[in-house]
């Protein structure tokens, strides 16, 4: 089914009162052509810009799919008022983005989609005012935009600012954990090395913190990357070639067991080859997650891929999970998991032990943000036995987060406790599928589950299937 998007014209909108997510698609529109005056900039606050995001019109009729994390408004309520939250860690997936590939098959090629995607892009300005707040501390290429694939749109900034003021009001209103007025001190944000994951982080804290909040003399957070061999938070496979060794066994084994018998895995992909005039001599062995990444982005936007025809929506449901079942195949069976995420394990346990041991020198943050990717949640996920049977993907703007908590006892010592919530509802950790999981067990989960980055190393130096 064909999806067609209405856009208002630049004039019109200039010549009424522009509602706050039709300012902001002006602004991305203007400030890519260099018609944004100085002051129009700075007459739009920022983060009013990132709250909004514009409305898209589905004239053909309403669709049911989307690549977005389905956040509710009420997220699972805070313990009784015995714990005391001592520390929030939060893991994001980046908001909705552009298509990363600059072709798939014979049929899609990125320039005959770039026009559809320019106007969804951030402004100018908005990056601006993101780098200006929030310093992206990064390793040498980090800012590469790849000619506009794979960048954080409109929707995306707007998706975790939401998330960004939801957890205010957890943080703030509720818990106590976080002032009313920004204290850099208290918070501690990491991205990879990838613009849309700086950005994503950036419009987070915009919620976190809205203007209004911020003291006059600015309050600078920084956002802090690293390189790829040291980045705690990539899944491991471009850098680990025992990852790679496990990835590709495993990807051919899940072919080689539902291509051939069946099943709906081979009409799956007989249908995206075809759509995407892919020519192989082992369809088999297709991997779903790269033709996954084009069909995410179009269809979140209710609009069909330039030059690829595909049943209608519903397939791309179908198609979602079996990519979901073949990706997830390696970590029902193997240690990809700790290889995927077991350096994140171990950072994220380190964080949490500062808060506890109040380590000489140390100064806990209360707020600990990390923006990554949907591979990086869900071999983080797998190791802190969070995934289920019916698990599903991350989708954009996914958030996990972890939340220790202290009962002080009359003899004056502290029981601390970890609560995990996923997309605001709280979720098992462990093989005993705790909600609130005694301090001991979340320390004997993560040492067994995470890697120090020497052992990382050791590990990935040896393919396991030699």
């Amino acid at each position: 089914r064909a999806f067609r998007v209405t856009k208002s014209r630049v004039s019109a909108d200039l010549l009424t009162a522009p509602s706050p997510a039709t300012m902001f698609a002006m602004l991305g529109r203007l400030s890519r052509v260099g018609a944004v005056s100085a002051s129009v900039a700075v007459a739009i606050p920022n983060q009013e810009a990132i709250a909004s995001q514009p409305q898209e019109a589905d004239e053909a009729g309403s669709s049911e799919y989307s690549a977005d994390a389905q956040i509710p408004a009420k997220w699972t309520p805070l313990p009784p008022e015995k714990y005391k939250l001592r520390m929030a860690v939060v893991v994001h997936r980046h908001g909705d983005r552009t298509p990363i590939a600059p072709s798939k098959g014979q049929n899609f090629q990125w320039e005959d989609a770039r026009g559809f995607w320019e106007d969804r892009l951030l402004g100018g300005h908005t990056i601006e005012q993101m780098q200006k707040h929030h310093p992206w501390i990064r390793p040498l290429g980090a800012d590469n935009t790849t000619g506009g694939r794979g960048q954080l749109t409109q929707k995306g900034a707007s998706q975790l600012h939401n998330i960004g003021t939801t957890l205010r009001d957890r943080y703030v209103h509720q818990a106590g954990l976080l002032p009313r007025i920004l204290n850099p001190a208290d918070l501690a944000v990491r991205s990879t090395p990838v613009p849309r994951c700086y950005q994503s982080a950036a419009a987070l804290l915009f919620g976190l913190y809205p203007k209004e909040r911020r003291s006059r003399s600015g309050g600078k957070v920084s956002i802090y990357s690293r390189d790829a061999t040291s980045e705690t938070m990539w899944s491991g496979e471009m850098i680990c070639p025992a990852q790679q060794s496990i990835s590709q066994f495993w990807h051919t084994h899940f072919g080689t067991l539902h291509y051939h018998d069946g099943s709906e895995f081979k009409e799956v992909v007989d249908t995206v080859l075809h759509a995407f005039g892919s020519i192989t001599d082992s369809p088999a062995t297709t991997d779903l997650l790269h033709y996954g990444e084009i069909l995410n982005c179009f269809f979140t936007h209710k609009s069909t891929v330039p030059n690829v025809e595909l049943p209608d929506e519903n397939f791309v449901k179908k198609f979602d999970k079996w990519r979901d079942m073949q990706f997830f195949h390696k970590y029902r069976h193997t240690n990809a998991a700790e290889l995927g995420s077991g350096r994140l394990v171990r950072e994220i346990a380190s964080d949490f032990h500062a808060a506890v041991e109040h380590l000489d020198g140390v100064t806990p943050r209360k707020f600990v943000e990390y923006s990554c990717h949907d591979t990086s949640l869900i071999p983080l996920m797998f190791a802190l036995g969070m995934m289920t049977d019916a698990a599903e993907w991350p989708k954009y703007s996914s958030v996990l987060v972890l939340e220790l908590f202290g009962v002080d006892k009359p003899d004056g010592s502290t029981d601390f406790f970890v609560q995990a919530l996923f997309n605001g509802q709280a979720v098992p950790m462990g093989q005993q599928a705790q909600v609130l999981m005694p301090w001991d067990d979340f320390c004997e989960l993560t040492e067994k589950k995470g890697l120090s980055g020497f052992a990382w190393a050791k590990h990935c130096a040896v393919r396991p299937h030699e």
